[in-house]
This record gives C-alpha cells, sequence and structure tokens, in this order.
C-alpha cells in the first residue's frame, strides 16, 4: 500500500517533485521525508 501511494504521489506532482530531484540532490532526504509524513496522515485517518 505504501509504494502504490508513493507512485501515486509522484504521477500526481512531477512539477512540484521532479525539479527537487535534478536541481537539488541534497532535498531528496527532504522529499522522502515529506513522503513519509503524507504516509502517516493517511494511516492516522
Amino acid at each position: 500500500m505504501e509504494k502504490k501511494f508513493k507512485s501515486n504521489l509522484l504521477k500526481e506532482k512531477p512539477v512540484t517533485y521532479a525539479p527537487h530531484l535534478k536541481n537539488s540532490p541534497s532535498k531528496t532526504k527532504e522529499l522522502i521525508d515529506e513522503i513519509k509524513v503524507e504516509i502517516l496522515k493517511m494511516k492516522n485517518k
């Protein structure tokens, strides 16, 4: 379920997330943390 949610998130927001990965590799950890937070929000509902 988590993997599916991650792929959906990346598909829905390519403009938001892709530039971070291309322009700032150091932001990758922040991106991963954001996704983890979103997954936790989904689990808590």
